[in-house]
């Protein structure tokens, strides 16, 4: 094969795929992507477990101005906690959901620029635990033949107050 004829076969080939890239999107830009959730899709939370989430910043930034999150269908209006980098945006909403059911969520993220948001809906479950719940660990009952440690006794305690502690067998 003649050097001229695959050096054109490269230039031909190269210029196509060059083509392919500005016409996949990249010249109109690239949308946002969620990195990561605290809430992925069919996990199982606690009641009171903040959402909180981060988006990369798609070819144009993420306004956080605009940025809103829909609970369950309806637009969330508690606080939202925001932080913007250069990168991605973070956000967390603190929330109490009722107990042991299905819900979702979704992002609407508008980038500078853009007039229809990005968006992304994702749907999880909560369980029995939540705000005043009490956690009782089976080995507090007896420790030290009856003694017991008055924090285990009290809601919101999550465990660990007898790590360390002997315990009578049977």
């Amino acid at each position: 094969m003649d050097v001229r004829f695959r050096y054109l076969s490269w230039t031909v080939i190269l210029a196509g795929c060059f083509g392919l890239l500005q016409s996949s999107g990249a010249a109109a830009g690239f949308p946002p992507t969620l990195l990561r959730t605290s809430h992925a899709p069919g996990s199982v939370h606690s009641s009171n477990l903040p959402l909180a989430f981060t988006l990369r910043h798609g070819s144009s930034p993420i306004r956080a101005d605009l940025l809103q999150v829909d609970v369950n269908g309806t637009p969330y209006a508690g606080d939202i906690q925001i932080r913007s980098n250069s990168f991605s945006i973070s956000v967390v909403l603190p929330w109490s959901l009722p107990r042991e059911s299905d819900h979702r969520y979704l992002i609407k993220a508008w980038s500078v620029g853009e007039s229809t948001p990005w968006t992304r809906e994702i749907q999880f479950r909560t369980d029995v635990r939540g705000p005043g719940g009490l956690s009782v660990e089976i080995e507090d009952y007896d420790h030290q033949g009856g003694k017991h440690a008055e924090k285990a006794s009290q809601p919101g305690y999550s465990g660990g107050g007898y790590s360390g502690k002997t315990g009578r067998a049977g």
